[in-house]
């Protein structure tokens, strides 16, 4: 049932993800709304990414991806590398999310010819791109 997915991913050593999620769980013991509201919308978009996935709508299942890193670039400081890495797919026109948080996102690439001049780009920046076999 999955889209056509790509995952990308920094040949360097990458950041433990406690480095940037140091606070989080403090935060939302401690009830922060933004954090508590954060975590309701993730459970949202779960949801929707599942009916996205039963009923074939990939464009859906992709805005949803986006959506999710929005969400959590609004919440906890991320590694600029790694956001340097969502900014580029993006500019291919496909979704991007963290697969993790440490060094690797993962979207949704529909075109092989994109996929192929993505893997180009990234590979200038030190990264790799694959699809994944299901």
């Amino acid at each position: 049932m999955l889209p056509p997915l790509y995952i990308a991913y920094r040949r360097d050593l990458s950041q433990i993800s406690g480095v940037y999620h140091s606070n989080l769980r403090q935060r939302w013991e401690e009830g922060d709304p933004t954090v508590v509201e954060a975590m309701k919308e993730f459970a949202a978009i779960t949801e929707a990414g599942r009916t996205c996935l039963l009923s074939g709508d990939k464009r859906g299942f992709s805005e949803l991806m986006d959506r999710n890193f929005n969400l959590r670039a609004q919440l906890v400081k991320l590694d600029p590398a790694n956001v340097e890495m969502i900014e580029l797919a993006r500019s291919f026109g496909v979704s991007a999310k963290y697969a993790g948080s440490g060094g690797a996102i993962v979207g949704v690439c529909e075109d092989d010819q994109t996929f192929e001049q993505m893997r180009e780009a990234f590979e200038l920046k030190g990264c790799e791109v694959f699809r994944p076999r299901i």
